[in-house]
C-alpha cells in the first residue's frame, strides 16, 4: 500500500511540473480558443491601458508648453488696436456732431529683456515636461507589462493545473479498474481499492476547483488586454528564463541609471527646482523694451502717425510694485487737442502700485516645500529600487534552483 501511495504521489508531482508540458487550450471543451503568446498579450495591454495612453498624450502637451515658453523667450508680444470715437477739445470733451469722429489705430509691442531668469526657467520647465511625460509613459508601460506577465503566467498555471488533474484522474481511473480486477481474484486488498477511490474523489474535487481558477485567470487576462472577460483564449507555454550572469552591484547600478520610475522622479526634483527658481526670479527687477506705432485720422487707419520706443523697468517688493519708463516720442499734429505743430520730446514716468497682489512669498515657500518632498521621495525610491533588485535576483535564483531540483525525481523514476 505504501508503494502504491508513493507511486501515485510521484505521478501527481510530475504532472504538476510546468517544464514537461505541451501547449494546451484554456479548458477541456474550449478547442477554438485563440492561442496568444506573452508578447502579443503585452502589446495588446499597453495599447489598451488608459493610463499609458494618457501618458503618451502628455508628451504632445509637453511640446506645446515648450513651444509656448520658447516664443515668450525670443518673441515680443504684439497688440493691434483700433478705436473709433469723437474728436476731443482741449479739455477732453467730445466735439459733436458724430461726423467729426476719428480713427485711432496702433500697434504696440512689449519684449521682456530680463526677468531675473524667469524666461529661461519657463523654457526649461517646458522641456522638463516633455522628458517627464516620456519617463511617465515608460513607467506606466513597464507596470502594465509586469501586471500582464503575471496574469499571463497565472492563466498558464491554471491551464496546466486543470490539464494535469484531468490526466491524473485518467491514470487513477485506470488504477481503480486494475485494482477492482485484482480484488475480484484476491490479488489485492479492498482497503487499497478504497484508498485509490478516495484519491479519485479528491482529484474530481480538485478538477472542479481548477476549472474555477481557470475561469478567474482567463477573465483577469482578458480584462488586462482590453477584451471581454468571456473571450475564449489560451496562452502558450514559454519560460524565457536565462541564467544570471554578472554582479549584484552592477545590476543595482543599471537599475539606478535606467529605471523609468527613478528617472521620472529625478525629473520631478529638477522640475520643482526650476519652479523654485521661477518664484525667486520674481524678486528681481524686470527690464522690457516697449514701443508703439499709431495712426489717426478721418479714414482708416489714419494719415497722421506717431511712434514711441523706450525701456520699462519694474521692481517688486513684497506686496508693492514700482515701475518706471523712459520713452522717445514724436507727436504729430493732434486734432484731439488742437496742437498746431509737430513736436518731439521725451517722456518719463514713475508708478508705485501698493498692495497690488505681487507678493510671491507663499508661492516660494510652497515650491521649497515641494522640492524637499520630491528630493526625499527620490532618496526613498533609490533605496526601494536597491531592495527590489536584490529581492528579484534572489527570487530568480531560488526559482531556477527549484526548477533544477524538480527535474531530479523524473530521472530517478525513469531509472527505477
Amino acid at each position: 500500500m505504501k508503494i502504491l501511495s508513493g507511486f501515485l504521489a510521484g505521478i501527481l508531482f510530475l504532472s504538476l511540473l510546468l517544464l514537461s508540458v505541451k501547449d494546451v487550450n484554456a479548458s477541456e471543451g474550449n478547442e477554438k480558443a485563440v492561442i496568444l503568446n506573452l508578447k502579443s498579450c503585452i502589446d495588446m495591454a499597453v495599447q489598451y491601458d488608459p493610463e499609458v495612453n494618457r501618458a503618451r498624450d502628455q508628451t504632445a502637451i509637453g511640446h506645446l508648453l515648450k513651444n509656448e515658453a520658447f516664443k515668450a523667450l525670443v518673441l515680443p508680444r504684439i497688440d493691434l488696436e483700433t478705436t473709433y470715437g469723437p474728436k476731443l477739445d482741449f479739455f477732453g470733451r467730445p466735439i459733436f456732431p458724430e461726423s467729426e469722429s476719428l480713427y485711432d489705430s496702433k500697434v504696440v509691442f512689449d519684449k521682456p529683456l530680463y526677468k531675473g531668469g524667469a524666461l529661461m526657467a519657463q523654457y526649461e520647465i517646458g522641456k522638463k515636461e516633455i522628458s517627464r511625460s516620456d519617463f511617465d509613459f515608460l513607467e506606466k508601460s513597464t507596470a502594465v507589462m509586469e501586471d500582464t506577465t503575471q496574469k499571463y503566467y497565472q492563466l498558464l498555471s491554471a491551464q496546466e493545473n486543470l490539464r494535469n488533474y484531468v490526466e491524473l484522474k485518467g491514470q487513477i481511473e485506470k488504477t481503480v479498474d486494475m485494482l477492482e480486477k485484482k480484488v475480484s481474484i484476491g490479488a489485492a486488498l479492498r482497503v487499497d481499492l478504497l484508498e485509490v477511490e478516495t484519491q479519485l474523489a479528491e482529484v474530481e474535487y480538485q478538477i472542479a476547483k481548477a476549472k474555477g481558477g481557470l475561469e478567474s485567470a482567463l477573465a483577469a487576462l482578458n480584462e488586462r488586454i482590453g477584451q471581454d472577460p468571456r473571450t475564449p483564449i489560451a496562452v502558450k507555454h514559454e519560460f524565457p528564463i536565462k541564467p544570471l550572469k554578472g554582479d549584484m552591484n552592477v545590476w543595482i547600478a543599471d537599475a539606478l541609471g535606467n529605471r523609468p520610475d527613478l528617472m521620472n522622479q529625478q525629473d520631478s526634483v529638477d522640475l520643482t527646482q526650476l519652479k523654485m527658481d521661477l518664484e525667486k526670479s520674481r524678486n528681481f527687477p524686470e527690464l522690457s523694451l516697449v514701443g508703439s506705432y499709431a495712426w489717426e485720422g478721418d479714414d482708416f487707419p489714419g494719415k497722421d502717425k506717431e511712434w514711441s520706443i523706450g525701456l520699462a523697468l519694474t521692481f517688486f517688493y513684497k506686496d508693492a510694485k514700482l515701475s518706471s519708463s523712459l520713452a522717445d516720442r514724436t507727436l504729430y499734429k493732434n486734432p484731439f487737442n488742437f496742437i498746431a505743430e509737430d513736436d518731439e520730446f521725451n517722456v518719463s514716468n514713475v508708478k508705485l502700485s501698493l498692495f497690488d497682489g505681487y507678493s510671491n512669498a507663499v508661492g516660494l515657500e510652497y515650491t521649497k516645500a515641494e522640492y524637499l518632498f520630491e528630493a526625499k521621495r527620490l532618496e526613498k525610491l533609490k533605496k526601494s529600487v536597491i531592495k527590489e533588485v536584490r529581492d528579484a535576483v534572489n527570487k530568480l535564483r531560488e526559482t531556477v534552483a527549484r526548477m533544477e531540483a524538480a527535474q531530479k525525481p523524473s530521472h530517478i523514476l525513469k531509472r527505477s
